[in-house]
């Protein structure tokens, strides 16, 4: 009679997931291009621990946040989110948290690991400037905005004397998805109008750098 197989001997990092706990509701969204909102993909219940701080180390990539790790069984749905992780965002305690990473150890496919940070939002108005003729074939200016949600950065030194060379006293930097941004030069923000001065391509996002015209009265 052959000897029964010995069980295998689970690694530490084995049974420390064994040990998880998975009770902390959250709501993971995804984003609409079409209809520029962000909806409800998955209500989830993971292990939640914060972890490092991204306030004052790297404000140039940071939101006033603090990251945190979100732990969650694995399931196919999840898929989507490894390979578009910017078209993702969680709801946690009813704050907004950007993705920063999807870790599947070792492609085992049982604890997903998604690391998040809170992030500050708002909603931007893009201004649009086009022409069209009158009664009597003139051209008449004419504007269109577009509300859109971003996410407001911190703004660095560097980034501040970046935009004084070329005469902008700088305001904000927001994120909004590339495929949102058609060239526009001006924008409405938490109810003044600004210039945008510069523009920064990340991934399938844009960077947006807001401010007023040094010397200008106003940025209209």
């Amino acid at each position: 009679m052959k000897p029964a197989k010995a069980s295998k001997t689970k690694t530490p990092a084995e049974q420390a997931e064994d040990r998880l706990v998975f009770d902390r509701p959250f709501e993971l969204q995804h984003y609409d291009l079409t209809q520029h909102i962000w909806t409800s993909f998955e209500h989830l219940h993971g292990n939640i621990n914060k972890a490092i701080s991204t306030g004052g180390q790297n404000p140039s990539d940071s939101a006033h946040s603090s990251r945190y790790t979100f732990r969650i069984r694995y399931h196919a749905a999840l898929d989507g989110v490894r390979s578009d992780i910017q078209h993702y965002r969680i709801i946690y305690g009813g704050e907004p948290f950007e993705l920063a990473d999807y870790d599947d150890y070792n492609e085992r496919r049982t604890i997903i690991k998604l690391i998040a940070s809170r992030i500050r939002t708002g909603t931007l108005a893009l201004i649009s400037e086009s022409s069209a003729e009158d009664d009597i074939g003139q051209q008449i200016p004419t504007e269109s905005t577009i509300d859109l949600p971003c996410i407001e950065y911190e703004t660095t030194q560097e980034e501040r004397a970046d935009a004084y060379q070329i005469s902008l006293r700088l305001a904000y930097r927001l994120r909004i998805f590339r495929g949102e941004y058609n060239g526009e030069r001006r924008a409405e923000y938490d109810g003044k109008t600004y210039r945008i001065g510069s523009v920064r391509y990340v991934g399938d996002c844009v960077d947006l750098y807001l401010g007023e015209r040094i010397g200008d009265l106003d940025a209209s």
